[in-house]
């Protein structure tokens, strides 16, 4: 006799089993029409790069389709399966939503435990399981309640003044908008263990010779709007942001570029800043109620600051960043900062003459409903 206990785990283990030969069965049925698909655009003499794209299927799979020349899947080997349910279970526990899980370190515990299991058997049953998808993590800012709270308000602040969901006020608004930021370029940035390799027959090649911290840096300002990118600011060598710079130099830039833009319209265009210090001194503030000409987003009228802390997301300029960032490993590459200089300016010429400010100025809607969506928590951007 089973006591409850036992009955209960037996039921949830035939309820799962079901489960699993339900979507197996499901898929099989998938695939198999697939297939079909497949051997009906060959009949039709359709192209085999455009059957690849149409099924998003690979030119492989098309090709293996035709010499079948049947959509039936064919008959498997009868070879028993190397991974035993125990393993299995091992293998899900220790991969599937575990962050800093390895293959090669689930691997080497088998090994260690006299299991003879290859490092392709796991990586091939991973691959096969809905989660088996490798994604990388994406650093993003934490957000305090308080930023939570900021986002929310900022963003009933647009809805309620400025309908910026709205297709036709609200393009108008964002039409008028500057997106300002600041950011370092580094002449040796610290490189990124995942992405950054060096395919060579000799093992010195993989050795990335690193300064103390990350070396010289030059900084640079821009901006963004629908009439295109600014002109890019160099900060002179050493030059900290502080407040007394950001009246002296920057403000004066960021008109200046407006007034380059926008022609006659530039008293309409709004300056959006995000929340760095100098940003919003009360220097800064006095000095843009007392001299500042156009209008200014990251305040309500009331010259009470409203730009959410912690939001790179919500700025489009931000994602322009890493192109200008990245020049440094782009042939030739710079030895020294008057290199990096050229560079710099090469490639933000590039960005200016691309058409990607229209689709980065039209995403800043979509930041906003994210926003919404996430409860003002940080979005995918």
């Amino acid at each position: 006799m089973l006591n409850i206990c036992e009955y209960k785990i037996r039921l949830r283990f035939f309820s799962e089993k079901k489960t699993f030969v339900l979507n197996l069965f499901s898929k099989m049925k998938k695939q198999e029409g697939i297939r079909k698909m497949i051997i009906d655009g060959l009949q039709r003499k359709i192209d085999v790069h455009t059957l690849s794209t149409s099924l998003n299927v690979s030119l492989r799979t098309i090709r293996r389709v035709k010499a079948k020349g049947t959509p039936k899947r064919s008959a498997g080997s009868g070879r028993k399966g190397k991974l035993t349910t125990a393993q299995k279970t091992k293998i899900t526990k220790t991969l599937k939503n575990r962050k800093g899980a390895s293959l090669r370190k689930l691997v080497k515990e088998f090994h260690q435990k006299g299991e003879n299991i290859s490092r392709t058997s796991i990586q091939r049953y991973v691959h096969k399981q809905p989660w088996g998808t490798s994604r990388v993590l994406h650093k993003k800012p934490k957000l305090s309640q308080k930023n939570i709270n900021d986002r929310k308000s900022f963003y009933q602040h647009l809805t309620s003044k400025y309908c910026i969901l709205n297709p036709i006020t609200g393009l108008s608004t964002l039409n008028k908008i500057l997106f300002t930021d600041e950011a370092p370029v580094f002449l040796h940035p610290r490189p990124n263990k995942q992405n950054y390799r060096v395919y060579s027959e000799h093992s010195e090649a993989s050795q990335y010779k690193q300064w103390k911290g990350e070396g010289s840096k030059l900084v640079v300002a821009a901006g963004v709007s629908a009439s295109g990118f600014t002109d890019l600011y160099i900060f002179p060598p050493n030059q900290v942001l502080n407040s007394n710079f950001y009246i002296d130099e920057l403000l004066p830039f960021y008109q200046s570029q407006i007034k380059k833009l926008y022609k006659s319209n530039w008293r309409d265009v709004f300056l959006q800043e995000d929340g760095a210090t100098p940003h919003r001194s009360k220097v800064v503030n006095k000095w843009k109620s007392e001299k500042w000409k156009s209008k200014l987003f990251s305040y309500d009228e009331n010259m009470h600051w409203i730009w959410p802390g912690n939001s790179p997301d919500l700025n489009p300029i931000e994602n322009v960043w890493p192109l200008l960032q990245n020049c440094v490993f782009d042939d030739p590459v710079p030895q020294n900062m008057e290199q990096l200089r050229l560079k710099i300016v090469e490639r933000w010429t590039e960005i200016q003459r691309s058409e990607s400010h229209t689709n980065l100025i039209e995403s800043f809607v979509q930041r906003l409903r994210l926003c919404r969506d996430f409860q003002g928590d940080i979005t995918p951007y």
